[in-house]
């Protein structure tokens, strides 16, 4: 099963967060989104694009006792005290036991639980928003969600908006009430306000530093659209030397472009193409798409790679 996805609030600021009792708001987490399911005494947790993520978050592991599935985010705390997705892209691709282990215990992951889909048995998914809250609290309450977390909700919208601004949170999505969960389905019931702009992209090559002939340096990412993978810059700030070792693990050579568009000459120069299936996580300046005329990010920054995403699964 494919998680419930929101849409972008338009107009994308404070002004585009809905009010009245037909909505509710939470927090928006910087976090990676990922299904819980708990049956036949196993937990198995599965990424936007099932894929099994089970073995790479230990310290989430729970037995509640009862068959049931629910919808999250992982998140994990940076020096600042904030949900980084940054300390979490480092981990997302590892699997060995050992390296696992070592990161679990230095920054041990929290797994915030906002929906649940399935109780002994019943599918939950076309009762309303309030009546699976109330399902999921009452878990809660009962302790059998253990170290799970049950984040808060919120009657003021705009206000929130204002708050997790001033804390440096991400931002905060606004739900309708009466909304069944619509399983894999990118719905204007569920609406995002995020306050930078941070969205998914696909490498098509990579840049070596200057001096060198394997150090990569900078990546050439694009969007798949409709008419192929569009170019949409070059991405090389927040690429330290161990990103840099793990990139080139994960990018696979290939002899030509895999972008339908031009690539500028300047961007071309010393370039290694790539098979176009490796997500990275993109944040520019600016607000609305995070993209300067010609189509191109606004000063990005590489934030780390999506292991939970494939190129099939970007809107």
């Amino acid at each position: 099963m494919r998680p419930m996805l929101a849409t972008a609030g338009i107009p994308p600021g404070i002004d585009g967060v809905p009010a009245g009792e037909d909505w509710v708001h939470e927090v928006k987490w910087d976090g990676i989104r990922l299904l819980g399911e708990y049956a036949a005494g196993r937990l198995r947790l599965t990424t936007r694009n099932e894929n099994d993520a089970t073995a790479g978050w230990p310290e989430l592991a729970h037995d509640p006792g009862r068959d049931l599935v629910v919808d999250g985010e992982v998140i994990a705390l940076n020096d600042r005290g904030l949900p980084d997705f940054r300390v979490l892209g480092e981990r997302m691709h590892v699997r060995d036991p050992r390296k696992v282990a070592r990161f679990a215990a230095a920054r041990p992951a929290t797994y915030m639980v906002f929906d649940m889909l399935r109780l002994d048995g019943e599918d939950l998914t076309g009762l309303s928003w309030t009546e699976r809250r109330a399902r999921l609290e009452a878990l809660s309450q009962e302790g059998v969600l253990g170290s799970w977390q049950v984040p808060g909700v919120y009657d003021d919208g705009r206000l929130l908006h204002g708050a997790t601004l001033a804390q440096g949170l991400e931002g905060i999505v606004s739900k309708r009430r009466t909304a069944r969960y619509e399983p894999g389905v990118r719905s204007r019931a569920w609406l995002k306000f995020p306050h930078r702009f941070r969205a998914s992209y696909v490498v098509g090559g990579w840049r070596p530093q200057e001096g060198t002939a394997d150090r990569l340096a900078a990546l050439l990412v694009g969007e798949p659209t409709a008419q192929g993978l569009l170019y949409r810059g070059r991405v090389g700030s927040g690429i330290t030397g161990r990103h840099s070792g793990q990139l080139r693990d994960l990018l696979t050579e290939r002899g030509s472009s895999p972008f339908t568009d031009e690539v500028p000459r300047e961007d071309i120069r010393g370039t290694r193409w790539v098979e176009p299936l490796v997500v990275v996580e993109v944040e520019t300046h600016g607000v609305g798409t995070g993209l300067a005329s010609g189509g191109r990010l606004r000063q990005p920054s590489y934030q780390g790679v999506r292991t939970d995403l494939s190129p099939q699964d970007l809107p």
